[in-house]
């Protein structure tokens, strides 16, 4: 009884135990579905890993494409520096690497374009030195010296502030120089003349001149040694005011229509023209007287000679010939003209029927105007200082 007991009891916890636990089917198929899960997942995340990565290449490489462009144009004047850039750029593994090299380029680049300011700037101030010297830069120290200074220059400020504080010495040692040529080339002309100036100077004149002159003009300057010619011009005083003295450098006009400058003249000597209405008379007397100690006589002779001589050409005439004394004639008329200026400017009188005949200089090159004038037309104006 006890045994057919414990063996139902048995069957019964075995088919107990068959029914809780799953079938070998039914864990096949759990174990396959969770792994075509897995495997579903994983194919997902990689194939969204691999279009990710995908996009970022593309990313990439559409970001080194727009550098390499961005370099060619920030380095169009420095092409040398384009290769060197667009390795660096190839070598990128990611965006930001591509924009650090961008901003490394960007840098190199306001470091070229300072560099090519400063270059410039230092060019352009060399070669206005250069230019200030002309000829003469080789044997100018100082003009050598204040380039290396400038070429040694670290910023623009510096180059300038050396050309400004080197300028001025610079320029008093070229126009010294400029000067001296002049002086030396034209040491044995008594008279030149400056092109575009109408001026006739003397050397002495024309040294006095070059001082006035900027450095510009001193080597553009063209001159002309003047050869002087002498000739009497006649002018009547209303046109010429106090006679001229010997040596007074005058300017000649042309009066007519407009009054045109002739040329400029140095008087030699000049001349009154008299009126015939001028005359001059002389007279001589002589006494004589004989006397002895013991007879006593006496005797007496009056000789008495009178000229009246109208004219002037026959008083100089008579003069010269020894027919009126040529000492008194001297005196009385000495210095004529000069008296007559005096007098008429002391008294504020004038006689505007006076002429002045003037021996003067001119240059050659205006000898056939001057032959021209009249004294009708001719002007005279006294030059001063």
């Amino acid at each position: 009884m006890d045994e057919d007991y414990s063996s139902k009891l048995k069957k019964l916890k075995g088919k107990s135990k068959r029914k809780a636990g799953p079938s070998p089917i039914i864990r096949y198929v759990t174990i396959g579905l969770v792994i075509i899960l897995i495997l579903g997942i994983g194919f997902i995340v990689m194939d969204n890993l691999s279009k990710n990565k995908a996009l970022e290449e593309q990313q990439l490489n559409i970001a080194k494409q727009n550098a390499k462009n961005n370099i060619k144009n920030m380095f169009k004047n420095y092409p040398q520096e384009i290769p060197i850039y667009q390795s660096k750029i190839d070598a990128c593994t990611n965006i930001n690497e591509v924009q650090q090299v961008l901003n490394e380029a960007q840098k190199r680049l306001t470091e070229l374009n300072n560099q090519k300011e400063l270059n410039n700037q230092k060019n352009q101030l060399i070669k206005q030195i250069k230019d200030l010297y002309g000829i003469y830069y080789g044997e100018s120290v100082l003009a050598i010296s204040t380039v290396s200074k400038i070429q040694n220059a670290k910023s623009i400020s510096e180059a300038q502030n050396i050309y400004s504080k080197y300028y001025p010495q610079m320029l008093k040692e070229v126009k010294e120089k400029y000067i001296s040529k002049y002086k030396s080339e034209y040491s044995d002309a008594k008279y030149v003349r400056i092109e575009n100036d109408d001026r006739l100077l003397t050397y002495d004149r024309f040294v006095k001149a070059l001082y006035n002159y900027d450095i510009n003009t001193l080597k553009k300057l063209k001159i002309t040694r003047v050869s002087m010619y002498r000739v009497t011009i006649p002018v009547k005083s209303e046109n010429c005011g106090d006679i001229p003295h010997p040596q007074d450098e005058i300017a000649i006009y042309q009066k007519g229509n407009n009054v045109s400058k002739v040329t400029d003249a140095i008087v030699v000597s000049s001349y009154i023209v008299i009126p015939d209405k001028i005359s001059y008379t002389e007279s001589k007397s002589s006494k004589l007287d004989i006397s002895q100690d013991d007879d006593t006589s006496s005797a007496s002779e009056s000789v008495e000679i009178k000229y009246d001589l109208s004219g002037l050409d026959g008083i100089l005439h008579s003069a010269v010939m020894g027919k009126i004394d040529y000492n008194k004639v001297y005196r009385k008329f000495q210095d004529y003209g000069y008296k007559l200026s005096k007098l008429e400017k002391d008294t504020m009188l004038f006689d505007n029927k006076v002429e002045y005949l003037l021996d003067v200089m001119v240059p050659s090159d205006r000898l056939q105007k001057v032959l021209k004038l009249t004294s009708d037309n001719t002007v005279v104006v006294k030059l001063t200082e």
